[in-house]
């Protein structure tokens, strides 16, 4: 059966929280009576949202919806979908969690749709990892496919580490002023707090830094409550993808 049509196509990819919007327009080749077929607010991105992370897999959630206009026949055929890019996965297409056929309100048009989500292998390595998603029929001839949709993700297996570079001395209720550093291979911030523990090792007081640069000196001002005495202090870090500091910078605070 011969297609001859046109394709609308709309793209949400959301990476981040940050929504883009992306359209295609472009002939599909074929030949036959038929007209209609349009794919319509078709998407693929990543569940939750997130351009980071430390497993060697990455949560894929995709939706496809084809539209024919032609009201002389039924839903052609189903939608099925297969990955490219950067993942280790069969090549060949599979069923969606869920699939179907509507028609629509008030006019003879029909939609076909295939929705859910997936665990995609990604191939080994840390570094940014493309992942191509494509919808396609797959019980009729000539197949209809659809653009690839990519999105992307950045695979980091490694912690950062951290740097506490100075033994430091302060009075009672005097300021203090802590330099500190973050280095981590692929993220350029980290979520990094100070930490401060008696001479035995008991836990203090723990303060929030926030979310810092890395691979610079960075410095934070702290008025100090503690009484006199030798106390430790650490950085920790997490970085983008989640991964905790490998290594954790520690050193001296004296209190006069």
């Amino acid at each position: 059966m011969g297609i001859n049509r046109s394709r609308r196509l709309a793209v949400a990819l959301s990476v981040s929280g940050i929504l883009i919007i992306l359209g295609i327009v472009g002939p599909i080749a074929g030949t036959g009576a038929r007209s209609g077929g349009l794919w319509s607010g078709s998407y693929a991105r990543l569940d939750p949202g997130s351009a980071w992370t430390k497993s060697a897999f990455s949560h894929l959630v995709y939706s496809g919806e084809y539209f024919l206009e032609d009201p002389s026949e039924a839903p052609r055929g189903m939608v099925g979908y297969y990955l490219s890019g950067d993942v280790l996965a069969d090549s060949g297409i599979q069923e969606p969690d869920v699939m179907g056929s509507r028609r629509l309100p008030n006019t003879w048009s029909f939609v076909c749709f295939g929705y859910g989500e997936t665990d995609v292998p990604l191939t080994a390595g840390d570094g940014l990892k493309n992942i191509g998603l494509h919808f396609e029929e797959w019980d009729v001839s000539p197949h209809a496919v659809s653009p690839e949709y990519t999105n992307t993700v950045t695979l980091d297996t490694h912690g950062p580490q951290t740097l506490a570079p100075y033994r430091l001395s302060c009075g009672q209720r005097g300021y203090v002023t802590f330099s500190y550093q973050v280095d981590d291979a692929l993220s350029p911030t980290a979520d990094v707090s100070l930490h401060l523990r008696s001479s035995t090792g008991k836990k203090l007081k723990a303060v929030p830094l926030g979310e810092q640069e890395t691979g610079k000196l960075l410095a934070y001002l702290w008025k100090c409550t503690l009484p006199k005495g030798k106390y430790k202090y650490s950085i920790l870090a997490t970085d983008l993808a989640g991964n905790n500091a490998a290594k954790i910078g520690t050193s001296i605070l004296t209190v006069r």
